[in-house]
């Protein structure tokens, strides 16, 4: 509200009196609270101002186009030497760009109807006409159907490999989570959450009926393997699902030999645990002393100045361990032991003390698989040091490790092979990492038979691909070489080398595999990053059929912690879509 000075009846004297101005275009009205009312301004606002944003004149020319000043940085196409350009406003694509804030950022519906976020909007689309939250949920369907239709398109003739797993959530309901992983034509890895399943139990029958039917869901003919992890009831359900896909034509290679892939990640994990038993009420000691520290506030602060009079400086936090998972209660000890001289000094609370004592009886951008078996190796070498350890609690784990790590890789007979075939399909090893491998693992007899049996597979392998990549050739090819045979007869010096030239390019394109072993190695430099599928983009023409081997078996996961990354962020929207929008439904 200000105050103006104005002419009265007589056009001789002035006097001030009330007036408004309106916010957006800065016209003024009169505005005596005595004489004046309020409908002539609401009036100009809602049909009058020209740049009110809910004014029925801006209305009316939404179609108009806007003349709007834009920098070359802010653009990805080229603007005019004096930096101005036209831009046309879209409704539907206002929309579609909010649908996807919304699931990227993970908000609710009703934040559209927020007043801060419609501020926000008006001040960069002055035209746009703010959906309902009911709307903007059926937006976000509808953009959810698109991107499935386009990733139906995508597993097309695709050979896949899965990853799943089961858990519980702390409310008791159990959650299944498929992952496809493939390599594209381009040798990029790509992974996508195909569903988010909620199931009744964790059993093998329970588990195939939801695989099948995802896989049925996205249209999913062909399949390399499904990564799993060790419990008993995925046997049943690896089993189930594939006497189902074998039933279907080229659905498995090498009739699923190599379907089953159990994760090595969560095999690390049991022969670890069952190492830090022997230590486990040390361990249980130091988790309850993290405990009593991050229970409450008071006791943070009270821990913190206790650092300060030890004169203990460390940024790091204390962290609590997840007790299945032996790499957080790493962690957790890591961290633990840089304060240890202000968990000394807590020692004279009471309450520390209390807690202590009553709670200390109470109780995943990556790994690529062709790395897998040299971690390995470097597990076994790191084991018999410490099992020749002069310290006996060492010793003792190292042995309770042992027996849990050949439990699983021991066994000749039960180990997926694509394990070490992935890593022959690395440039840098070849035939070398199985050969030396085996030998460090095993002994001469287990080495020498697992060396012949891992070559006889890839050989096997490479026949198989060799038939999908050079099928047999057609009558009409017969009909060809025929010709070209015929026209040689007449001792043309140029028919004849066509022909020698054919004859030479199919021998070597028949014996790649052969060219992939003699080939030169490719240097193995430490310290310096090598992408394998960089290096099959470059060379992949060179070994024809090797290389459709290749982009199966190095798609292949040794671990389903792809899967329990669910709930973690990552690049790109669409992958998550499904779960988002069943989520986004449900707070409706």
């Amino acid at each position: 509200m200000v105050k103006k000075k104005v002419k009265g009846k007589s056009n001789k004297e002035e006097k001030e009196e009330d007036r408004a101005e309106c916010n957006y275009c800065g016209a003024d009205y009169a505005a005596d609270s005595k004489y004046c009312g309020t409908s002539t301004l609401w009036s100009h606002v809602e049909k009058k101002c020209r740049k009110c944003p809910f004014s029925d004149w801006v209305e009316q020319n939404k179609k108009q186009t806007m003349i709007t000043q834009f920098t070359k940085k802010t653009l990805d196409y080229e603007v005019n030497s004096s930096g101005t350009t036209t831009m046309k406003f879209s409704q539907s694509k206002v929309r579609e760009l909010i649908s996807k804030y919304f699931i990227i950022d993970e908000l609710p519906f009703r934040h559209i109807e927020g007043k801060g976020f419609r501020l926000l909007v008006t001040q960069f689309f002055p035209n746009f006409d703010f959906p309902s939250r009911f709307t903007i949920a059926r937006d976000i369907y509808q953009l959810f159907l698109e991107e499935k239709k386009k990733l139906r398109n995508e597993f097309v003739n695709r050979r896949l490999s899965l990853t799943t797993g089961c858990w519980t959530s702390i409310q008791n309901i159990s959650y299944m989570c498929p992952t496809a992983h493939w390599i594209d034509d381009n040798w990029k890895m790509q992974k996508r959450i195909i569903s988010f399943i909620q199931v009744l139990s964790h059993k093998g029958d329970m588990v195939a009926k939801e695989l099948i039917s995802c896989l049925n869901h996205w249209w999913i003919t062909q399949l390399f393997s499904i990564t799993v992890d060790n419990a008993s009831s995925n046997d049943v359900a690896l089993r189930k699902v594939k006497e189902y896909l074998s039933e279907k034509q080229n659905a498995l290679v090498l009739g699923g030999e190599m379907f089953h892939m159990r994760s090595c990640a969560h095999i690390l994990n049991l022969f670890v645990s069952d190492g830090l038993k022997e230590m486990s009420y040390v361990i249980s000691s130091i988790r309850n002393a993290v405990r009593y520290v991050r229970s409450s506030p008071a006791r943070l602060k009270r821990f913190k100045e206790a650092c300060k009079d030890v004169n203990v400086e460390s940024k790091a936090l204390l962290c609590l361990d997840v007790v299945t998972r032996w790499n957080s209660t790493y962690m957790m000890l890591e961290a633990a032991l840089k304060f240890k001289k202000a968990f000394r000094y807590l020692e004279g609370d009471a309450n520390y003390t209390k807690y202590f004592e009553e709670e200390r009886f109470s109780g995943s951008l990556y790994v690529t698989s062709n790395l897998f078996f040299q971690e390995i190796l470097e597990v076994q070498i790191e084991l018999n040091d410490m099992k020749s350890s002069t310290d006996e609690l060492m010793s003792k784990m190292a042995g309770s490790m042992q027996l849990k790590f050949d439990k699983y890789w021991g066994n000749v007979e039960k180990i997926n092979l694509l394990q070490y075939i992935a890593s022959i399909l690395d440039p840098r090893f070849k035939l070398d990492v199985v050969h030396n491998g085996f030998r460090c693992l095993y002994d001469p007899i287990r080495a020498k038979k697992m060396i012949k049996k891992v070559e006889n597979m890839m050989t096997t392998l490479y026949a198989f691909y060799k038939g999908i990549v050079m099928p047999p050739s057609s009558s009409n090819d017969q009909q060809a070489s025929e010709s070209v045979t015929s026209n040689a007869s007449g001792s043309s010096s140029s028919s004849s080398f066509l022909i020698k030239r054919r004859l030479i390019s199919s021998e070597v394109t028949s014996n790649d595999l052969d060219d992939y072993y003699a080939d030169r190695k490719e240097k193995l430099v430490e310290d310096t990053n090598f992408y394998i599928l960089d290096w099959w983009q470059r060379n992949g023409n060179k070994y024809p059929i090797v290389s459709h081997i290749a982009r199966d078996v190095l798609a292949v996961q040794m671990s389903t912690i792809a899967s329990e990354s669910a709930f973690q962020p990552e690049d790109g929207f669409s992958i998550h879509l499904e779960a988002l929008c069943l989520q986004r439904w449900s707070r409706l």
